[in-house]
């Protein structure tokens, strides 16, 4: 039997994220897009861009997530981030690619 992912949820919903920030963001643009591991899935990661940002509610996530939300300025979280790896933290490498489109859009 082939493994057929689910694409139903539009990936512009799933990126706003919402209850797990409890943030809105006016404009959002599409950046990037691709698979999570080339050859061994079919997942997409669809990476977006969004100007306007304001809080609106307390962030809920949907009750077994863990989340902690960090509010860090785009011009303080390489220290932010180079602090959090010194401790231990493990860093995803989409945040690092997230931060280059950040810093090509804010340079524009």
């Amino acid at each position: 039997m082939k493994y057929v992912p689910d694409r139903s949820e539009d990936p512009l919903i799933a990126a706003r994220l919402f209850e797990e920030t409890g943030y809105e963001a006016h404009d959002w643009t599409k950046v990037a897009e691709g698979p999570s591991s080339a050859g061994l899935t079919d997942e997409m990661i669809t990476m977006y861009f969004a100007t306007g940002a304001h809080k609106v509610a307390e962030p809920t996530g949907d009750g077994d997530e863990q989340i902690a939300l960090h509010t860090v300025l785009l011009s303080e979280v390489s220290t932010w981030l180079a602090s959090a790896a010194a401790a231990g933290k493990l860093l995803d490498l989409k945040i690092f690619a997230a931060l280059h489109f950040a810093r090509d859009r804010t340079s524009e």
